[in-house]
This record gives structure tokens, C-alpha cells and sequence, in this order.
């Protein structure tokens, strides 16, 4: 026992994590949770065919244009398992899947590491940054639980641009971004932006623009006020549900709080984006050193126009998808409850969620250190971010990690009693320890058992289980709050020994 304390002494804060990581890893892929193949909503059996026959149904049956730009992980494993003369078959193709998936949450430990040394993050912050992007239901749930899905990569692969990002590295990203149209459309678009507008690092944030931040909330108000406007109809029509997620059991709005529910995310857009804008700094925007660089806009265009090109000559077919209908979809579901977005973020990501919210200010302060190309971005996902599947926020979320991590680093708030605290909490939250696919899996999505699982993503949460994990979710804040934030407000206990973990 002795020497196995005197080698993980020796062992570096990067180390460490990354052995945390594939530990966590094996641990949910041998013993987690796992539903039967083909058992929930359908994408996994596309991908499973494409991994047991890549080659022919790409190029010889044809693919619709929507599953093209998801082929990147079949195709790994498809060549995975002939590598190793492995047998195609359900079982076979799901144990792979979980191979990657150890491979790529090792990996993304790693890149973390990196990412906080370059943002000169502490010892402390890196332990928080890892529970945050790994103790979730995110991770440590849905991957093991699935097996078969796509979002693992496109959780890695932000993570990895990012880090490109500061490095400054624009034949990385555009490696990347190509990857990543073939693995996670929204992905792609986020490389092409960072590609064309390279990083611009500061210290300090001075500037401070009322009126642009203002007036950009505004136009973006008044456009969803549009949009709403048009949806509203089909929703007291009826005719709005009769197609996209509402053909797959998705909650309909409660209409009695449905009004209030729109003003929650106007109010919301508005004052994210006001205190995202505040700050940026626009003498970055000029050719040569600054944010604006010929090279970069040439190699952006270039990988768009081409990556767009391959897609659309591997695509047979394009009836999958309808941006109209999933635009409408999305800001339905939006207001299905009051403030549901962002109770769903919460409960897919964990309690980083919170401290997101809390610390925004801080939280925008460091994003505009990095200039206006990831402010552009950070304007972009706070949009997207009243999609209430949080899932489609994947490629999103580790970049956020990495500034709330850093605006509270800065602050100097964990100790290492807060940061047992917040690994509880977060493990709490991730549901690893509740079962989903109780026999008999039948009845509607509405109602349990379905419920198990479909109460992780918002259109497809129940009422009863907004409210009750509403209550929860509250309760988990209040939690946060007085033992991280203010535990001066607590009752005080007897000190015990310093914290070991060096800032």
C-alpha cells in the first residue's frame, strides 16, 4: 500500500488525470449501464450497419446527405475491426464503440491538461475542469449507456480545436474541421470560425461597449420575436406538432405558461449576450497581426468549399433533414416549461451550469482575452443554447468548461473540501446510479418507464419530471451556493488539516 502511495505521488497533476480517465472509463464500459442494441431511438442502428459494412453502403446503396456528415466514427470502426479480424456482429460492434469511447475520454483528459497549462490554469482547477467535463450524465450515462453514438467524438474534438485555437495552429483546425463534417455538422461550422478568426490574447479587458451591446441583444431579440411569431401559429393550430421531434413523442408546450416561457427566453438571450458584448476589443479586427490574416481566410474558405463539395458527392439522398421544421422544432420546445433549457443543461452537464450563470461576468471577461473571433462563437452557442436537447450542445460545452474554470481559478474560490463537495454533487447528478431500462420497456416516452431516459432531454421531459427534477435542480443550486459560493452562511465545523492540492 505503501508503494502504491509513493508511485501516484510521483506521478504529475496530468498524470494523474489521465489515469482518473481511463480508470472512470473502464470502469463504466465494464460495469455501466447498458441498454439492449438497438433499443432507444434509431440513429444506433444506422451507425451499427455502417460499421459492420462501411465500404459498400457509402459508396455502393448511398447514404442520405444527414448521415454523410456522421460517418466519420463507422468508418473508424469498420477499419478498427478489420484491423484486429474482429467478427461483425451487434455484440462485436458495441464492444468496439466502447474501446474508442475509453480511447477518446483518455484522450480527452490529455488535451484538458493541455488547455490548462496554455490558459495557465492551477493544480486546483485542473481537478475541478475534469470532474466538470467527466462527472456528468453527459459521460459518465448516456456514452456507456448508448455505446453507439457519435457525441464522445464531438466532446474530444472541440475540446482539441480549442487547443489548436491557442496555439495558434490553422492547419490543425482545418484538419479538424474537416473530421469534424463528417462527424458533427455544428462542429465543422465552429472550426471554420475559429479557423478565420485566429487567436488574439490579452491581459486585461478595459473597453466597455454599451451601445453595441445592446443594440446586437436587441436585433437578436427581435428576430426570435419573429420566428415565434410564425411558430405560434402552427402551435395553436396544432399544425406544428404533426412533424420533426413531435413525430417521435416529444412533449407539447404547457400553453397556459407558454407566454411567460418566451419572455424567460428573451430575458435570458438578452442579458447573456449584453454581458458577452460588453467588452470586446475591435482594434483586433484589421489585417496582418491582428485577428484578421489573408492565410487564414484562404485556408477557411477553402476547407468549406471543399468539405461541402465531398459531402454532396457522397450524399445520395437528402429527405432526412429540414432546417425549417428543426428551427421550429427547437424554439418550440424551448418553452415547453418555463426556463426548461436551461434546467435541462443542468441535468445533462451537471452543477458547472450554475456556476456558469453565477460568475457570467467573470465568465465574459475571460472569453474577450481571447478576441473577437470567440466572441463571435460564444454569441453563436448562447443562441443555440435554448435548444432544449442538451446533447446537441456537445461540441459546446468544453469550451465553456474551460473559461468558468479559469474566471473562478482567478478568484482563488476551491479548496479541496469544495471540490469533494462538487464531485458528489456532480456524480449525484450524472444518474450513474439510477437504473433505465427496467423490464417491461414499454408504454408511451411520457411516462415511466420510458421516463428513466427520455426525462434527460427536454422535449422529451415529462411535465411531472420538469417539476420534479425542477426541485432538485433548486435544490442542488441552493447546495452549491452556501458550501461553495458563501459557506460563511453555514454552521461552521471543527478545522480539520490543510488541503494537499497545491493552487
Amino acid at each position: 500500500m505503501n508503494q502504491l502511495s509513493k508511485l501516484i505521488n510521483c506521478l504529475s497533476a496530468r498524470d494523474k488525470i489521465i489515469l482518473s480517465a481511463f480508470l472512470l472509463s473502464i470502469i463504466t464500459f465494464l460495469f455501466g449501464e447498458r441498454m439492449r442494441p438497438f433499443g432507444i431511438l434509431g440513429d444506433e442502428v444506422i451507425y451499427y450497419f455502417l460499421s459492420a459494412d462501411f465500404m459498400k453502403i457509402v459508396f455502393e446503396a448511398g447514404l442520405d446527405k444527414y448521415y454523410v456528415q456522421r460517418i466519420f466514427p463507422p468508418f473508424i470502426v469498420y477499419y478498427f475491426a478489420k484491423l484486429f479480424s474482429v467478427t461483425f456482429s451487434p455484440k462485436n460492434i458495441i464492444y468496439i464503440y466502447g474501446v474508442i469511447n475509453v480511447i477518446l475520454q483518455v484522450g480527452l483528459a490529455y488535451i484538458w491538461s493541455l488547455v490548462a497549462d496554455e490558459m495557465k490554469i492551477s493544480r486546483r482547477g485542473l481537478l475541478v475542469g475534469f470532474i466538470a467535463l467527466f462527472c456528468n450524465f453527459a459521460v459518465l450515462k448516456y456514452v456507456p449507456y448508448t455505446q453507439i453514438t457519435t457525441d464522445l467524438f464531438a466532446y474530444t474534438f472541440s475540446l482539441l480545436l480549442f487547443y489548436f485555437y491557442l496555439k495558434d495552429n490553422c492547419w490543425a483546425i482545418a484538419g479538424i474541421s474537416i473530421l469534424s463534417a463528417f462527424t458533427w455538422p455544428a462542429l465543422f461550422y465552429m472550426g471554420i470560425i475559429l479557423l478565420m478568426f485566429p487567436c488574439v490574447r490579452t491581459s486585461i479587458v478595459k473597453v466597455n461597449n454599451k451601445n453595441f451591446a445592446n443594440i446586437i441583444p436587441a436585433i437578436v431579440l427581435i428576430l426570435i420575436i419573429l420566428q415565434y411569431k410564425v411558430a405560434l401559429k402552427g402551435v395553436f393550430t396544432g399544425e406544428a406538432f404533426s412533424h420533426g421531434i413531435y413525430n417521435n413523442g416529444a412533449n407539447k408546450p404547457n400553453m397556459s405558461l407558454i407566454f411567460f416561457s418566451i419572455a424567460g427566453v428573451l430575458v435570458y438571450l438578452f442579458f447573456a449576450l449584453r454581458g458577452l458584448l460588453l467588452n470586446p476589443s475591435f482594434e483586433d479586427i484589421k489585417f496582418g497581426r491582428g485577428i484578421l490574416r489573408l492565410r487564414n481566410i484562404i485556408i477557411a474558405v477553402a476547407v468549406f468549399m471543399v468539405t461541402k463539395y465531398l459531402i454532396g458527392q457522397l450524399s445520395r439522398y437528402n429527405m432526412h433533414f429540414d432546417l425549417s421544421v428543426y428551427l421550429e422544432n427547437r424554439l418550440i420546445a424551448a418553452v415547453n416549461q418555463p426556463f426548461i433549457f436551461l434546467i435541462s443543461h443542468f441535468i445533462y452537464f451537471g452543477p458547472m451550469v450554475f456556476f456558469i450563470i453565477y460568475y457570467w461576468k467573470e465568465f465574459c471577461q475571460e472569453i474577450n482575452k481571447y478576441g473577437v473571433g470567440l466572441v463571435f462563437l460564444f454569441v453563436l452557442m448562447i443562441v443555440l443554447s435554448i435548444d432544449s436537447e442538451s446533447r446537441h450542445l456537445v461540441n459546446y460545452y468544453p469550451l465553456f468548461v474551460c473559461f468558468i474554470v479559469k474566471a473562478m481559478d482567478d478568484k482563488n474560490i476551491w479548496d479541496l473540501k469544495k471540490i469533494i463537495f462538487f464531485a458528489l454533487i456532480s456524480i449525484f447528478f450524472s444518474k450513474i446510479w439510477l437504473p433505465i431500462h427496467l423490464i417491461p420497456w414499454q408504454g408511451e416516452i411520457l411516462s415511466f418507464p420510458k421516463q428513466l431516459y427520455y426525462m434527460n432531454f427536454g422535449p422529451w421531459m415529462s411535465n411531472k419530471m420538469f417539476y420534479a427534477q425542477l426541485i432538485f435542480v433548486l435544490a442542488g443550486i441552493a447546495m452549491l451556493y452556501f458550501t461553495i459560493i458563501k459557506p460563511e452562511f453555514c454552521i461552521r465545523l471543527p478545522s480539520s488539516s490543510p488541503s494537499k492540492i497545491r493552487p
